[in-house]
């Protein structure tokens, strides 16, 4: 896995990724061993801070695939926190995660 900066291009050549680009879009990507791709919408918000949004990012597609087993639950709980965070002060709270989370599920 390629290490993140926030607020940095990063290409999709890992596991995941994140992309703040000039327009402050965020991208979600995944890549399976087999080769499948799996993109994601994200949340729609205002990036308030990208410092730990990276991070958030990783943390939650760790405890998505803990949780869930699937890249699919591992991206989708990875987007929400890292999004979460960007949209955020400081770090993400739980609210604001969950919120996430059920604007990537609708």
């Amino acid at each position: 896995m390629k290490t993140m900066y926030a607020g940095s291009p990063w290409s999709a050549n890992g596991k995941t990724g994140m992309l703040l680009g000039k327009r402050k879009i965020l991208t979600k990507i995944a890549n399976t061993e087999d080769g499948q791709n799996i993109k994601m919408g994200t949340p729609k918000g205002k990036v308030v801070n990208s410092v730990g949004a990276g991070d958030s990012m990783v943390a939650g597609f760790v405890a998505g695939y803990l949780r869930g087993g699937s890249y699919e639950e591992a991206l989708k709980s990875g987007t929400a926190a890292g999004s979460a965070t960007a949209f955020s002060e400081g770090l993400a709270s739980l609210e604001m995660y969950e919120k996430m989370l059920k604007q990537i599920s609708e």
